[in-house]
């Protein structure tokens, strides 16, 4: 069980305030139980408007919304977007006004296999979080840039124990895996802008040919218009104006 508190600041980070409700935490009616959630990311999809993601072990990203500037949230619902057990980072393209997330985006399978940080994702949102489109992946060792969503229930790599004494969790010999040739964890991503690139900087973690386990970060540099597909695919449209109007910001 893990709950966790939100605070916002109205004072450039001077003083800092709990939420009105207190706690945020995902409950599964059907288990009758709390599940974990771990490093938010948040962005602010409209004027008083925020869009929150969670890292969750049941497969998905969660989300959650707030119409009040962080006072108040709504209670945590999965997105359709399919994930390891590892952070998101949001972030308002500045030239489009859109939303991207960046995410290690993985299979059931994926994650059982015990390669689910494995592809790093890009997904663009012209709806301010409602509806996301424009798959990409930004560094993978993958196939795959759009993973459907499987099941909503908590999903580790198969034969995955926690030996007593132990401060790592181990695979018996018979769990493991032969990695894919270009093996590498890619998770923990940080996002920025600058003019018309998006920047994004992970962790790289990989075998080197001689076995050694290196532990390296990554800088990698698109432009915007790659996000999309293509510049011709930024230009706005009467059909993405009327899914704004069906989907704005969910209230609390």
């Amino acid at each position: 069980m893990c709950i966790r508190d939100s605070c916002y600041s109205d004072d450039e980070g001077d003083t800092w305030h709990g939420n009105r409700e207190g706690e945020i935490f995902i409950w599964d009616e059907e288990a009758m139980n709390w599940n974990r959630t771990a490093e938010p990311t948040v962005v602010e999809v409209a004027p008083g408007h925020l869009l929150m993601f969670m890292r969750t072990e049941l497969g998905r990203l969660y989300q959650s919304w707030s119409s009040d500037n962080g006072e108040t949230w709504t209670a945590p619902k999965p997105t359709l977007l399919a994930a390891s057990n590892s952070p998101a980072q949001l972030k308002c393209i500045p030239s489009t006004g859109d939303i991207v997330v960046v995410w290690s985006q993985a299979s059931e399978e994926d994650i059982e296999r015990g390669v689910g940080r494995s592809r790093l994702s890009a997904a663009v949102s012209r709806s301010q979080g409602a509806v996301w489109e424009f798959f990409q992946n930004i560094d993978s060792a993958l196939e795959g840039t759009r993973i459907e969503p499987g099941p909503l229930r908590r999903v580790r790599p198969r034969g995955l124990v926690f030996e007593r004494h132990c401060s790592q969790p181990v695979r018996p010999t018979e769990a493991t895996i032969d990695l894919p040739d270009d093996y590498r964890l890619t998770s923990y991503p940080s996002v920025f802008f600058h003019g018309d690139h998006m920047l994004v900087g992970h962790t790289n973690a990989h075998f080197a040919e001689d076995g050694t386990y290196m532990k390296e970060g990554r800088m990698i540099v698109v432009p915007v218009s790659w996000l999309y597909g293509g510049q011709e695919r930024m230009q706005r449209n009467s059909y993405v104006d009327n899914i704004n109007k069906r989907f704005p910001p969910i209230s609390t």
